[in-house]
């Protein structure tokens, strides 16, 4: 399956924000490797869950135009921490008949298990 990698740090992240991005950049690539996923792009931004993403609209275009048949993320948040938001990126992945599929349970377990993962 061909998927893009979809990256996200918050605000609050900004000073550790390299290293973060790195976590999870290694942390997707070993799962898709796994799951034997293609993957074709990668997508890192870094702001707040809450606020709007042109990344998510470049996600979109890609999605339209069948370059991916799947999203691969740390955690559902990293998409938004806006509820509504999410399910209307959610709606529109499953009406393109893509799939969005997360590497953790939850980002605060991931959080809190981080240091293991250096």
């Amino acid at each position: 399956m061909r998927v893009a990698i979809y990256i996200r740090v918050g605000k609050k992240e900004q000073l550790e924000a390299d290293k973060e991005i790195e976590i999870q950049r290694n942390e997707l690539r070993d799962f898709c490797e796994k799951k034997k996923y293609q993957i074709v792009s990668e997508y890192v931004e870094c702001r707040s869950g809450l606020e709007e993403s042109q990344i998510i609209e470049e996600l979109k275009r890609c999605i339209r135009e069948k370059e991916i048949q799947g999203v691969v993320v740390i955690d559902y948040a990293k998409i938004s921490r806006n509820v509504n938001s999410f399910m209307e990126f959610f709606d529109f992945m499953k009406e393109n008949g893509v799939s969005l599929e997360s590497y953790c349970l939850g980002w605060k377990e991931y959080k809190k298990n981080r240091h293991r993962l250096l």
